[in-house]
């Protein structure tokens, strides 16, 4: 599949990726991108949320896009706003593009890794584009590229739109038509599909519907929110967890985890007397935003919930055991900044190198919060300080990133 970054190619793709993104804030929250104005022309802003972001800018003589990564080493994080250079990355940006660049920089902080620019048919990019892991953020703009489909669907890019969005199949195919009609309504077909809530979802929140609504409508798509509908299917949803939680946890069990995130530590200590199991898990939907396989550990360590904590690993909780996404106790205790759950989780057997599923070990989020004490104490218990995240950066690196300075060098 070849990349066709045309002008045409790249505005319809902000249309599609705009629905998109807006009907996964439909499910999930956030509040996706932001498009606005026709094709002649026209912007589109968009972060992820995890500390990247792109803006693509138009008019009748030019195209623009601007990449951030925060994970390459050209970010300017660390240097004033008024004194960063946004168009090192972009030589040889001249005339209308760079005035349009100029424009969009401003509202992007001056902080680019990466970009493309565009005068007439002749486009330019500032690297090339590549999947998996094109460099300096350009994999964040790849699709933008390719047809709809095969952005959405296809195997080009190392993660496609539909499972970076985290929809159904049948909610992608309704994006992408309110994307292409440029004037349209949500048709009953449609209305139907977005009722059918996609995995890891809840409800639906009328806040958000209301919120998808003005996104849509920015692209000419309406859709008349089905309040009572919606509503409807939030006590269905609700009911069928309540059910599916009640069959799969005792009472006891359940008490536990309530007790884990309260930060009752005299009830939590009174559940495991009476034999509740220490690392009952979670079950998916139990809490908002909260993913299959948490343990009480788990949960009390997401909550800062440290005498309980310290609760669970005295009476026996395995502080190596994981979630979905592979995220441990001990993780979650390093990440919430809580040394004395670190120290009783690795007496207790922790293993410091147990990484989540972004290959992101202890040592990383220590780095990041630039504390030297834990970072310390993971080394010393065997951290392997050299280890990569599944994009590429070292703790020492992510250090330097957060303007730790002195810990990125003992780091390296």
């Amino acid at each position: 599949m070849r990349f066709d970054f045309t002008r045409a190619r790249v505005i319809e793709m902000t249309r599609v990726h705009h629905a998109l993104q807006t009907l996964s804030a439909l499910y999930f929250g956030g509040a996706g991108g932001t498009w606005h104005g026709t094709s002649n022309v026209g912007w589109y802003a968009y972060s992820n949320g995890e500390g990247d972001r792109f803006d693509f800018a138009w008019n009748s003589r030019g195209l623009v896009g601007l990449v951030f990564n925060h994970e390459s080493e050209r970010s300017q994080y660390n240097i004033d706003e008024d004194k960063r250079t946004p168009f090192r990355w972009l030589r040889g940006i001249t005339g209308a593009a760079k005035k349009l660049a100029i424009a969009t920089a401003v509202g992007f902080e001056n902080n680019v890794t990466a970009g493309m620019w565009t005068t007439g048919a002749k486009l330019t990019l500032s690297d090339p584009v590549k999947s998996p892991r094109a460099i300096h953020g350009m994999e964040l703009v790849a699709g933008f590229g390719l047809t709809p489909e095969e952005a959405v669907f296809g195997k080009t890019l190392h993660q496609n739109w539909l499972e970076l969005s985290s929809l159904r199949d049948t909610h992608a195919r309704v994006a992408i038509r309110l994307a292409r009609a440029r004037r349209t309504e949500v048709t009953a077909a449609e209305q139907d599909q977005l009722l059918e809530l996609p995995d890891g979802c809840d409800t639906i929140s009328l806040s958000d519907a209301q919120q998808v609504k003005e996104g849509l409508a920015s692209l000419g798509a309406k859709w008349s929110v089905p309040r009572k509908r919606i509503l409807a299917v939030h006590a269905a949803k609700r009911n069928a967890d309540n059910a599916r939680i009640e069959k799969a946890l005792t009472a006891d069990e359940r008490a536990l985890f309530e007790a884990a995130r309260a930060n009752n530590h005299r009830k939590i200590v009174k559940l495991l007397g009476a034999g509740v199991n220490v690392d009952i898990r979670t079950v998916d939907g139990q809490w908002a935003h909260t993913p299959a396989g948490d343990t009480p550990l788990i949960q009390a360590c997401k909550a800062g919930a440290r005498s309980a904590a310290l609760a669970l690993i005295a009476g026996g909780a395995d502080p190596n055991a994981q979630n979905v996404f592979q995220q441990t106790g001990l993780l979650w205790a390093v990440r919430k900044g809580m040394s004395d759950v670190v120290d009783a989780c690795l007496d207790a057997g922790g293993d410091p190198n147990l990484a989540d599923s972004h290959n992101e070990a202890p040592l990383l989020w220590a780095a990041q919060a630039g504390d030297s004490k834990m970072v310390e104490l993971l080394i010393a218990k065997g951290a392997q300080v050299e280890r990569r995240t599944r994009s590429g950066v070292t703790a020492g690196e992510r250090a330097g990133m957060h303007d730790h300075h002195a810990l990125a060098k003992r780091l390296t």
